[in-house]
């Protein structure tokens, strides 16, 4: 079999997590809403859940096509450095932080020597990758990201009967769910607190507006997260560009392995708020020092690259991409002209 010399279709799998929704990726791929939530649509290679592509008749999946021809697809390295999704958050995510490229080395190398099998639920470094993150909305989107200044955050949690010393002290109390956190559940009067009880009822990390914003995000906005930003989805559908990684810290209003200890030695309490972002003068948006770049459609593309159509259609040379479709352009492909009336996105390395 021959290298891949032309951009390949991708077929991509989804994640079912409770939080998804039932309509938006079925709507967006043109297709009935299903009986199950869909999460999270993955394009990309990350070996836990790669997208697959058809060559010369036989079907691969996108990391085993990447070793079999690294140098065609990926123009040099090993490893796609980015994984590509579309998130579909009908409920709260989790409170969560991601690790640089040192803490996830530690994490795994830790975890690895202890014999604990990488698809272990209890695991918290399943691979030794960095996830920062790029989220671009595709609709209304809301998210708790960045901290409220600590003065504010520190006469919020006195309202509630809670007196920590600092950022550190009360995330740590706001997820240990000690019974003195327990009451002031039931004191808090913020609405967003109320709201994330809903769907997580009794989980003391719905007190964590307290100490984040609330941000949101219209459609081509966008929010880039570096290494050891807490944050929490809440509603609204995204497009999330990360670390080729699956590294998530939890730390509340969730119902899967959570690591404090974990998440408090990787916490940034001195992080300040990220910007909502706009396209900047190349029709990208700004994400510094990460492994990727995404960018809008309507200029040519040179590989590696995926290429996402979110609406109407789009033609990459002549190959055509409706809604939800799309194509990983390699390395050693001749540029592509990449155009049409509908609206897309393109996931480069940085």
């Amino acid at each position: 079999m021959s290298a891949p010399l032309e951009p390949l279709r991708l077929k991509n799998p989804i994640q079912r997590y409770a939080w998804g929704s039932t309509k938006a990726l079925a709507r967006l791929r043109g297709k009935l809403p299903g009986e199950h939530p869909e999460a999270e649509l993955w394009m990309g290679a990350h070996p836990r859940a790669p997208s697959t592509v058809e060559h010369e008749g036989q079907e691969l999946s996108l990391d085993q096509a990447i070793r079999r021809w690294p140098a065609e697809m990926l123009g040099g390295g090993e490893e796609l450095p980015f994984l590509f999704k579309i998130l579909a958050v009908a409920a709260p995510l989790s409170v969560q932080t991601h690790p640089d490229a040192a803490q996830a080395r530690r994490g795994f190398d830790r975890e690895e020597a202890a014999g604990l099998p990488r698809d272990a639920p209890t695991r918290s470094y399943p691979d030794p990758q960095a996830k920062p993150e790029l989220v671009v909305a595709l609709t209304p989107f809301r998210a708790l990201c960045g901290w409220r200044p600590w003065e504010e955050s520190r006469q919020l949690l006195a309202a509630v009967g809670l007196s920590p010393a600092d950022r550190r002290e009360a995330t740590a109390l706001l997820m240990g769910g000690s019974p003195e956190v327990l009451r002031a559940l039931d004191k808090a009067r913020d609405p967003l607190v109320a709201e994330l009880l809903q769907h997580h009822p009794g989980d003391p990390g719905a007190l964590f507006p307290l100490l984040l914003r609330t941000v949101h995000l219209e459609p081509g906005q966008g929010l880039y997260l570096p290494a050891g930003n807490l944050h929490c989805y809440i509603e609204g559908v995204a497009l999330e560009l990360m670390g080729n990684s699956d590294n998530v810290l939890r730390g509340g209003l969730t119902i899967k392995h959570k690591d404090p200890a974990e998440l408090l030695s990787v916490l940034d309490v001195e992080a300040p708020p990220p910007p909502v972002l706009e396209t900047d003068e190349q029709g990208g948006w700004p994400s510094p020092g990460a492994p990727f770049r995404l960018r809008g459609a309507h200029s040519p593309v040179r590989g590696p690259a995926i290429v996402l159509c979110t609406g109407g259609s789009l033609y990459l040379g002549s190959m055509r991409l409706l809604s939800g479709d799309s194509v990983f352009v390699p390395a050693a492909a001749r540029p592509q002209p990449l155009g049409g009336a509908g609206a897309g996105f393109v996931a480069t390395p940085g």
